[in-house]
């Protein structure tokens, strides 16, 4: 089975998961979707581009609970409440992890990338 992105807002950085570059040979297909239209049945992977902190609250609250790994790439402070979120540095691409949002969902992340994330207190 093929996982469902949904990237979700306008987006930097989601050009290749859109083309389907190397991502569906790994079994992931991915689909721009409206902020009000995005839900746990539709998708596994939400990323969420250029939207306000409202709106990625928004989404992020739906997603509360499921089995959906959700990625923020414009929330440095990871206030969205999404589990990643992106830092884009010079020459650099990093990650924090929201481990609250992590433990009220479905979704089980290997300890192993727990470890390469800066926790983030909610």
């Amino acid at each position: 089975d093929r996982l469902r992105a949904c990237v979700v807002g306008p987006a930097d950085h989601a050009d290749d998961l859109l083309a389907g570059r190397e991502v569906s040979a790994v079994g992931v297909v991915a689909a721009m979707v409206s902020a009000e239209a995005v839900r746990p049945a539709n998708c596994e992977i939400v990323y969420l581009g250029r939207l306000s902190l409202e709106q990625q609250r928004a989404v992020t609250a739906r997603m509360r609970g499921a089995a959906v790994l959700t990625i923020a790439e414009n929330d440095p402070a990871c206030r969205s409440r999404a589990m990643i979120c992106l830092l884009f540095e010079a020459e650099a691409l990093s990650f924090r992890l929201n481990i609250d949002s992590v433990a009220n969902s479905q979704v089980r992340i290997d300890p192993r990338v727990l470890r390469l994330g800066a926790g983030v207190a909610p």
